[in-house]
């Protein structure tokens, strides 16, 4: 029960099973609190989201007591490998070795927005420029769990944007563009028409 192995098996199994906050609870992800919102329960909604067929292929022993292992998972069609390392860690029961992963199983997504954009929904969960690391360019990076994020910009009357679904083990970054809707549209006529009319006015011209 209380192994490397089984450490590695049981963060695996949650981080399939969508229960990130469990998977946090094994291995502390190593990312800021403001830049963990997707690395919660809430971002692992939705059918296919998250990763399948995990498993350990080979594990290597090293010599400060760590343990090495390379692991397979599912995602998207794609299988996929990734290197995980736990270390002992005290002890429980004053027994059995406390293990801990000192890698955590974290990647990245970004999204490049057009200024109009500030602020996106991924997954269902709301999220902004505090929630990712933005650079001046427009481009947030966001701190995930392997899986599959549905990014929909949080749009208004006047702009409209597509959605997008990025994949860790593939697509990890896009772009989205804001494009005015038809109230901006109509808006923009009544303004014209608004300011024809008042240089009408103002000039004594007549329609």
């Amino acid at each position: 029960m209380f192994s490397a192995d089984n450490t590695a098996k049981s963060y695996l199994s949650a981080i399939a099973s969508g229960d990130y906050d469990k998977a946090n609870g094994i291995s502390d992800p190593q990312v800021a609190n403001g830049k963990r919102t997707l690395l919660t329960n809430a971002a692992s909604k939705g059918d296919k989201t998250t990763i399948s067929n995990q498993r350990i292929i080979s594990a290597t022993d090293n010599a400060d007591g760590s343990r090495t292992m390379r692991i397979s998972y599912t995602l998207g069609g794609k299988s996929m490998t990734d290197i995980l390392t736990v270390a002992p860690n005290g002890s429980k029961f004053l027994i059995f070795k406390n293990w801990n992963i000192t890698t955590p199983l974290v990647k990245e997504i970004s999204v490049y927005a057009s200024p109009a954009i500030t602020n996106f929904t991924v997954n269902g969960v709301k999220v902004g420029a505090k929630n990712a690391t933005a650079s001046d360019s427009g481009t947030y990076t966001f701190k995930v769990y392997p899986g599959s994020y549905t990014v929909k910009p949080v749009t208004s009357k006047y702009l409209t944007a597509d959605s997008t679904t990025l994949t860790t083990s593939s697509e990890s970054s896009a772009s989205i563009s804001a494009e005015p809707t038809d109230a901006l549209d109509r808006r923009d006529q009544r303004e014209d028409q608004g300011q024809a009319g008042y240089l009408r006015q103002v000039h004594g011209c007549t329609a």
